[in-house]
This record gives structure tokens, sequence and C-alpha cells, in this order.
């Protein structure tokens, strides 16, 4: 198992790259790519605004495991890519005072996760947790960078 100083670090630096990806598409806040099937795409401006969210959401679970306080939500201004920029970075402050109270002896612990509408996920350690939390950002992270590629890409 990964220790808590590298799974932190994969938090850290898949935020990095949602910072980046964030500032790419602040052209094409509000350009919804096209369907490939399936359910709507969504805009730049939606993926920003879950990813926030989910960065207090995988505190919140972890802090729950440990039996810490849970963080507090935040309002979320997404109404430009900067201002989203800026949410993110208040957003990492707020669930960083969760993630810099793990250690390693935590990392075993288990929380049944739930889904934001209160369907149970499952099971999930602390380890597997911050695993998914840095997943999640990326997998968020590459539709950003798939969106700002379709609208800059020559329309035929």
């Amino acid at each position: 198992m990964p220790t808590v100083d590298v799974l932190r670090r994969a938090v850290v630096e898949a935020r990095a790259e949602a910072q980046a990806a964030l500032h790419d598409v602040g052209r094409h806040w509000t350009h919804r790519p096209r369907s490939s099937g399936g359910s709507e795409p969504w805009t730049p401006r939606q993926i920003a605004v879950h990813l926030i969210r989910s960065e207090v959401y995988f505190a919140s679970n972890i802090a729950h495991a440990r039996g810490a306080p849970v963080p507090e939500q935040i309002e979320i201004d997404s109404s430009t890519a900067g201002a989203a920029a800026s949410a993110l970075t208040h957003a990492a402050a707020v669930a960083d005072d969760t993630l810099h109270e793990v250690h390693d002896d935590d990392l075993g612990r288990g929380y049944e996760a739930q889904s934001p509408d209160g369907v149970s996920l499952g099971m999930f350690t602390v380890a597997q947790m911050m695993q998914g939390w840095a997943a999640h950002t990326i997998e968020h992270v590459q539709q950003l960078r798939g969106v700002a590629g379709e609208a800059a890409a020559p329309r035929s």
C-alpha cells in the first residue's frame, strides 16, 4: 500500500492539473461538447463545479473514516474559469485541513461512502478514498482538456 505522503502528493498533483485545465478552457467555459450517445455532456463550468464540490466530499468521507470533524461546505463562484480556479483553491485549502491530518495508520480505516444524494457506494478505506480522489480529479481534467480541444478545433 502506498504511504500517506505518496497518496497526498497524488491528490495535490491532480489539483495542479485541474488548475491548468481550468485556465486552458476559459474561452470555452459554456461550450457543450458533442454527445457521443447517452447523457448530455457537461460544460466546463459544470465539470468545474463538480470538481470543486468533490474536494469537500472526499475530505468529508475521509474525516468520517477517521472520526474527525467534517469540513464545511463552501460557496462556489463559477461565473468564469478564473473564478472557478479560485474556488478550487479555496476548496482545496478547506479539504487540506482534513488531508494533512491523515497518517499512515489511518489508511486502513474504512467508511461506507455515500453519493451526494445518499446512495451507498460501498465500504472504502482511507487509502482507497485518497486514490479515488486523485483519479476522479484526473478523469475530469481529461474531460476539460477534451472540451477545450473540441471547441478549438475547426468545424467542418
